[in-house]
């Protein structure tokens, strides 16, 4: 119940109970406990309040109403007024000393809701009217029970404290502003932010807060917020001074409506978006600096389409490519690379004969589709090496690394634009030509071969002699290539190989080597492994690795392996012993079933 009707209700009370009883005071009568009520008690008992009249000392009551009694739980008027002190009613022992005092100066008053109860019997919130007659010595008014309006106001307090303490462990900023625009509801972080106390914030407006213009500003989006009709809502940035400094904060409003859809104010978080300004200030000034360390870069970095044509790209890059510098077609003063021909006066048609990356590339876009397809699964970039046929007839080798430009990949196909850079490795690749000539390596699946094994493990041998290491060797023959070979040819039997040389690779630890014997056997060197368990779990491994279908040419094939085992030093400590062991045991997988790993026999100390 709103206080303002209480508060009629109160008064109306109190004329009528007040007119009653202004009745009978216009005859004295004797303080005494037996003295009677002169006016007939249907004047009161039809009273929904109580009615009293009690000696001024509290001992005795002399009169009191239907109402009354029922209220502290007798049956009847005449049984309260024979068994109840009104001293006692009281819960708090000073209270009626207290209000005794306060009547004595006053003559008449209204208490605020105190608590009675008759001992034994539920307490009860009273609002107490009373009139003092000194002459008499006596005590006269009435009693209206309140005892569910409290309840119902201390269940208001109580959702209103559990409301606070909800936007309280809010770590934003919050608000809400009544139609006056007063702030009647926030947390502390709101009002922390301002530097004020919740006693100084209540009630206030912006014009108290706020410098004039940014108050100005916050009343014309709040009343344009107001004026929707319906719910609405709101966000903008603002920037302003507080205790803590210049803040730069996103306001979120919208607006408080009731049942009928009528606004009764507004509510609004404040997002502290001050770090993310700094940072987008500090992105541009990094940006900046990036770009000019681009533009004087040594190397290339260019930006293209997935087709592959060049929009962008720094003076290294076109450098690279025997090209000239010229403007790009874009907006922020982009470069990009033109023939060294291209008449100046071309520009407008320069977006249409753009140069096209991949179509340099000596051995044609293959490479370059396949990184753009690596892209597209969402795979990390991976460096790629082209040969490149300049214009002016040079060949260059450049290392190529590209990324997308957005790090979400499409769900499908390549990304829309791509970056990338290209270091020059001409030099480095005419060593390693060289050098590969030096160093004899399989040519089909980049293993070292059988020739480079003969020379390197009796070295690794006397290494782990010296050491006092463990090394292992597997011979490794592929179950049924022959098949896939004679079915679909030399090519796809090449496919396969380098595919199960790159699936060895994978699997091997940086440490292990993996030789191509030649056709389909293939070795692997076991540098310091721990031993016969070790080497079962890695032979697993590889076993498990062949399980999965390979690719012949869009074809898919499978194919296992047997594989053979042997240690040193428990199995033999030359090399040749060592391959013919392992040679032996893995003859032996395949006469147990293929697809399987077999150890080589008794060692050399019989065990």
């Amino acid at each position: 119940m709103p206080e303002s009707l209480l508060t009629a209700i109160i008064a109306l009370v109190a004329v009528v109970v007040g007119v009653r009883l202004g009745r009978r005071r216009a005859r004295p009568r004797p303080a005494s406990p037996d003295t009677q009520p002169d006016t007939p008690p249907v004047l009161f008992d039809d009273l929904p309040v109580g009615v009293f009249r009690s000696t001024l000392d509290g001992e005795h009551l002399l009169y009191a109403n239907t109402s009354l009694a029922h209220l502290f739980g007798w049956p009847d008027a005449g049984a309260m007024i024979e068994g109840q002190t009104p001293r006692d009613l009281y819960a708090s022992p000073t209270a009626r000393d207290d209000i005794l005092q306060r009547l004595q100066q006053a003559g008449e008053m209204t208490t605020d809701v105190i608590h009675l109860q008759r001992p034994g019997h539920a307490q009860r919130a009273c609002i107490l009217h009373l009139r003092i007659d000194n002459a008499m010595k006596t005590i006269e008014g009435w009693v209206m029970d309140v005892t569910e309006l409290d309840h119902r106001k201390e269940g208001l307090r109580d959702a209103h404290r559990f409301l606070q303490n909800v936007v309280d462990a809010l770590p934003c900023p919050l608000f809400f502003k009544d139609m006056n625009g007063a702030y009647t509801l926030f947390n502390h972080a709101f009002s922390d932010m301002l530097g004020l106390t919740p006693e100084n914030l209540q009630g206030k407006n912006a014009d108290d807060i706020a410098p004039p213009d940014l108050a100005a500003v916050y009343h014309s989006m709040d009343q344009a917020l107001l004026d929707a009709k319906g719910p609405a809502s709101q966000r903008y940035e603002s920037a302003f001074t507080t205790p803590h400094g210049l803040r730069h904060v996103l306001f979120d409003k919208a607006t408080v409506v009731d049942d009928e859809g009528t606004a009764r104010g507004l509510v609004g978080i404040i997002t502290d978006i001050t770090g993310r300004k700094q940072a987008e200030d500090a992105l541009r000034r990094v940006e900046a600096r990036i770009r000019a360390l681009v533009h004087n870069a040594s190397d290339g970095f260019f930006s293209v389409t997935p087709e592959g044509y060049i929009t962008e790209s720094n003076p290294a890059m076109c450098k690279l490519l025997g090209l000239k510098v010229a403007p790009s077609s874009g907006e922020r003063g982009e470069l990009t690379c033109v023939a060294p021909d291209d008449d100046e006066a071309s520009d407008a048609n320069r977006a249409q004969n753009i140069l096209n990356l991949p179509d340099m590339f000596a051995e044609g876009r293959e490479a370059w589709d396949a990184a753009l397809h690596r892209l597209g699964t969402g795979a990390p970039p991976a460096p790629f090496e082209v040969r490149v046929r300049r214009d002016d007839g040079q060949t260059v080798w450049l290392s190529l690394a590209l990324w997308p430009v957005d790090s979400v990949p499409e769900e499908d196909g390549p990304p829309p634009a791509v970056e990338g850079m290209a270091h020059d490795i001409t030099a480095h690749k005419l060593a390693e030509m060289d050098l590969t000539r030096r160093i004899v390596t399989d040519p089909l699946t980049g293993l070292f071969n059988r020739a480079h094994m003969e020379d390197m493990l009796p070295r690794m041998l006397a290494r782990a002699a010296e050491d006092g290491r463990t090394l292992g060797l597997l011979f490794i023959d592929l179950d049924g290539f022959k098949a896939v070979n004679d079915t679909y040819g030399h090519a796809v039997g090449d496919t396969l190989l380098q595919q199960v040389a790159g699936r060895l690779r994978r699997r091997l630890r940086h440490t292990d080597i993996a030789i191509r014997l030649g056709g389909d056997e293939f070795a692997v060197l076991l540098w310091d492994v721990a031993g016969k368990e070790a080497v079962e779990r890695i032979g697993a491994g590889i076993l498990s690795i062949m399980a999965p279908a390979f690719t012949c040419t869009d074809i898919p094939c499978s194919v296992s392996a047997s594989i053979g085992a042997s240690l040193y030093p428990q199995h033999a400590d030359d090399a040749p012993s060592l391959l013919r062991l392992a040679d032996e045991a893995m003859y032996r997988a395949k006469a147990e079933g293929k697809n399987r790993m077999a150890f080589a026999g008794p060692s050399r100390a019989g065990d």
